[in-house]
């Protein structure tokens, strides 16, 4: 849990805990920018397999699907919760919900100009440059001293 400061810990694991701790926003942001990634992937290849989908109610779970990741995405870039659970507000229930399937290519339009979108924050975020690498190296190395001290103890 990186999101709370610890109650109690081993003296042997105390650097590690202070570490994560302070560091915490970065491996947060760092997490923000994999589940923006992996989201885009998963829509596009979902929104793939809806043009070669014959039944329309399949086509349109898939487009809810999409527009749903994509709230979800939106949520997480203004620094929501990483967690796939979007509460949408009855402004939003139209948005997800009423599809007309004589409609079904302008929505597959829309979401792809909006994976367009997030692509371009993405690579804006990475551009930015931040210091998560250099936060997991330092994690890596942290968590290797601190097995190593734990095994000095026990022996």
């Amino acid at each position: 849990m990186i999101f709370a400061k610890p109650i109690y810990v081993e003296a042997s694991c105390q650097e590690l805990a202070a570490f994560l701790y302070g560091c915490r926003t970065e491996l947060i942001q760092s997490r923000r920018l994999d589940f923006l990634s992996s989201s885009i992937g998963m829509i596009r290849n979902n929104l793939k397999k809806s043009l070669t989908e014959h039944n329309t109610e399949a086509v349109r779970k898939r487009i809810i699907y999409a527009k749903i990741a994509l709230l979800q995405c939106d949520n997480v870039a203004k620094g929501g919760n990483l967690d796939f659970c979007v509460p949408i507000q009855s402004n939003l229930k139209n948005y997800v919900l009423d599809i007309d399937e004589n409609n079904f290519p302008l929505e597959i339009d829309a979401i792809s100009t909006q994976i367009k979108d997030k692509e371009k924050l993405c690579a804006n975020i990475k551009t930015q440059g931040t210091s998560s690498d250099l936060v997991v190296k330092k994690l890596e190395n942290l968590i290797f001293e601190t097995i190593y001290k734990i095994n000095e103890e026990i022996e």
